[in-house]
């Protein structure tokens, strides 16, 4: 447990948290979102997972804006995206956007994301696939949490 708290020491320790629908709210009431989607690593779940993140999004936060980045991490640090809507999800349920192996690891990487997420106004960030993709889930949110001394 040490080792992980050396490598993430901005998410290390922190709350666990519980996604609880609200049966009382009115699905209107909800905020617009800018969220992303990302495949990395070898073949993730696919193409149904963002089916159903963007139904979710519909039906809960009408009017929000989904993202997909082409070609797996590589399309986040180059700002490679799509906008998907209904009109381009549907007709390919069960495939991908692309997968890619890319690490995102180094400063300038980091970077990159940065400021793609900027440059989208990004809520949030779906990273999607195998072990490695945990670690670039792991790595982006301990560089979001603006720990700067954390290391790869």
């Amino acid at each position: 447990m040490n080792e992980i708290a050396k490598l993430f020491p901005g998410l290390y320790g922190q709350p666990s948290v519980s996604v609880v629908p609200d049966q009382n709210a009115a699905a209107s009431s909800r905020q617009k979102l800018k969220i992303s989607v990302v495949f990395s690593g070898g073949q993730a779940p696919g193409h149904n997972v963002i089916s159903g993140l963007f139904d979710y999004l519909q039906e809960r936060a009408k009017g929000s804006t989904f993202y997909g980045f082409k070609g797996g991490p590589a399309g986040i640090m180059k700002c490679k995206y799509v906008e998907l809507n209904a009109e381009y999800i549907h007709p390919y349920i069960n495939q991908v956007l692309g997968l890619g192996r890319d690490k995102i690891e180094t400063p300038e990487q980091f970077k990159q994301v940065e400021e793609t997420a900027k440059k989208l106004d990004l809520d949030g960030l779906v990273v999607i696939g195998e072990d490695d993709s945990n670690t670039n889930a792991c790595l982006l949110a301990e560089n979001f949490s603006g720990d700067a001394e954390a290391e790869a």
